[in-house]
């Protein structure tokens, strides 16, 4: 009887958790317009669609191979799906893939330690930034993220049971993984499995044939698409396979841009745990004991130990990249909660001295955020005086509800241990963050959408181009993907380097239209052309601090002036 009573509530609990995490990653995830990142996603799609060519991606006309081909051709199967090619569209694959991931996350837990420690890791993982974040943006890094995932999963459900066709699966996922953002996809698959082998003194599958081969041929189909690529159109700018040095071995050794200081991530990851940040630095607590561990041999065979040894593995990979950007790190984030969650089963090997507090502290923070969100709501009219922000209605009402029951709720997992016990203090937490988390993607950005410009400044752009007869648009400097991708033209728009390239599209037929970010409103100034002479402006809050990205069109006059 007890025990059907524990597998009804563990059902209920599993069900629930499924449809949180529905809701938190597909609710509304098509009612935002682009974001910076995603319009090359969105427009390379479309630009895939008109052409028929879904081999050698473009933005605008000019190739653009930046990134391998799956995560294009993931949104354009969800549009076929859907029935148009949209916001919605464009995110699906990651919102599935988040899915996946949690799925994976889950499926390790419970193998290493418990199936209440993989439920316990995926609400983390669930409730974080990062991962809500990206699993809801139109990119690559959730899939990158869900295919590492699904990787460690599949070696530590199959590790018992070498064979060919096990090793295939592992090397299919990792490269199939790759062909969604880049190679580490399999590099930190690989230093997970590693960690493993190394604390079991295992090193036989590395010398395994059939391991080699498979390896092989799963790197022979990551290659397929690049090579066909490269075959079937020799005009084409760019070489895939040359990218794919420059994007994954260049960029490690000599990077050429996004370069960050060394110890970035020591705060990136940390943010992008959030609000879970307090109880991972608490679990930090701990670590002196497994780095003993894994040094003098002393619980090798713990789970803790390889979680741990993964993680420092991961961080210490992305750490010593020349190129660092917060994103990048976001494949760490499974290993951080799974090691987070199995505090809950091993507090004293997790947290060292700091079990009895670490539920404490986290619990006090996230009290502290859900007060910060009622002081938030009620200082509402100072945001107008300051800032000249006037909130949408209905968002105070929002913000404060989301603090009253975050503080609610973070303060029973910080205080009320006597009558809820170390799972209900989790279970408490994990409310409180799923309160904050969803009222923050689901309700929040809803609400500020109508401040965003840069979707009804493309719109309109558009209307008034169809509007008038003979229009032709060109941009100043730098084409923006997102608001190609809104335009929607038939052929690409021309990019006009400088002033007199500028004169000459004004001495064109029809209506010409000049389209231009406002950070090079100085070199068009000798023209006339400034934002009062404008036909069409991106507004400018009065809050925002930098307005050097918003777009500006003039229509233009033969022989000059607008």
């Amino acid at each position: 009887m007890a025990t059907t009573l524990l597998e009804r509530r563990q059902t209920a609990g599993d069900l629930l958790f499924w449809t949180a995490a529905a809701v938190l990653l597909f609710w509304g995830l098509g009612d935002r317009g682009l974001w910076t990142a995603e319009g090359r996603w969105a427009e390379i799609v479309r630009e895939m669609f008109r052409s028929g060519d879904y081999f050698h991606p473009t933005i605008n006309g000019a190739a653009y191979f930046d990134k391998p081909l799956l995560t294009y051709w993931l949104i354009a199967a969800a549009a076929k799906v859907l029935g148009a090619l949209d916001e919605l569209a464009l995110r699906l694959p990651s919102a599935a893939a988040g899915l996946a991931a949690l799925w994976g996350l889950r499926d390790m837990g419970a193998r290493l330690f418990s199936p209440g420690v993989g439920r316990a890791a995926g609400w983390m993982l669930l409730t974080s930034y990062g991962f809500l974040f990206w699993a809801r943006a139109g990119t690559a890094d959730m899939e990158n993220l869900a295919a590492v995932t699904l990787a460690v999963a599949w070696y530590l459900a199959h590790r018992e049971r070498p064979g060919f066709w096990n090793y295939l699966a592992f090397w299919l996922i990792c490269f199939v993984g790759a062909e969604t953002k880049g190679l580490t996809a399999v590099v930190v698959p690989v230093l997970a499995v590693a960690a493993d082998l190394y604390l079991r003194r295992d090193w036989s599958a590395l010398r395994d044939p059939r391991n080699i081969a498979a390896a092989l041929l799963a790197a022979g189909v990551y290659l397929v698409p690049f090579v066909y690529a490269g075959l079937t159109r020799p005009g084409y700018e760019e070489s895939g396979l040359a990218l794919v040095f420059r994007e994954n071995v260049q960029r490690f050794f000599q990077p050429f841009d996004h370069k960050e200081p060394f110890y970035v991530y020591l705060y990136y990851l940390p943010m992008l745990l959030l609000p879970w940040a307090p109880l991972f630095l608490a679990s930090l607590a701990g670590a002196p004991r497994w780095w003993r561990g894994v040094r003098d041999g002393a619980s090798r065979a713990a789970p803790e130990t390889w979680v741990f040894l993964a993680l420092v593995l991961v961080f210490c990979f992305f750490t010593a990249s020349g190129s660092r950007r917060s994103y990048y790190i976001l494949p760490a984030l499974p290993f951080a909660a799974l090691w987070m969650a199995a505090g809950f089963e091993h507090p004293a090997a997790v947290f060292g001295r700091w079990a009895g507090a670490a539920l404490r502290v986290q619990g006090g923070f996230l009290a502290l955020a859900g007060l910060a969100a009622l002081a938030a709501a009620a200082a509402t009219p100072l945001w107008e005086r300051r800032l000249g922000f006037v909130p949408p209605p209905g968002l105070a009402a929002l913000v404060a509800g989301m603090g009253l029951a975050a503080a609610a709720a973070g303060a029973a997992a910080a205080f009320s241990s006597r009558r809820l016990g170390p799972g209900g203090r989790a279970r408490a937490a994990v409310a409180a963050a799923a309160v904050l988390m969803g009222g923050y993607f689901l309700g929040c950005l809803g609400l500020l959408e109508p401040y965003r410009t840069e979707k009804p400044f493309a719109l309109a752009l558009k209307r008034e181009l169809a509007a008038t007869p003979g229009a032709r648009a060109a941009f100043y400097r730098k084409a923006s993907p997102n608001t190609i991708f809104y335009l929607d033209p038939p052929a690409d728009i021309p990019v006009l380097a400088d002033a007199a390239a500028v004169r000459a599209f004004q001495e064109g037929p029809g209506v010409p239209v000049l389209v231009s970010r406002r950070k090079y409103l100085a070199e068009l100034a000798p023209l006339g052309l400034d934002p009062a002479a404008a036909s069409l402006a991106e507004p400018v809050r009065p809050w925002e601090g930098r307005a050097r990205r918003k777009l500006v069109a003039w229509r233009l006059r033969a022989g000059g002036g607008r």
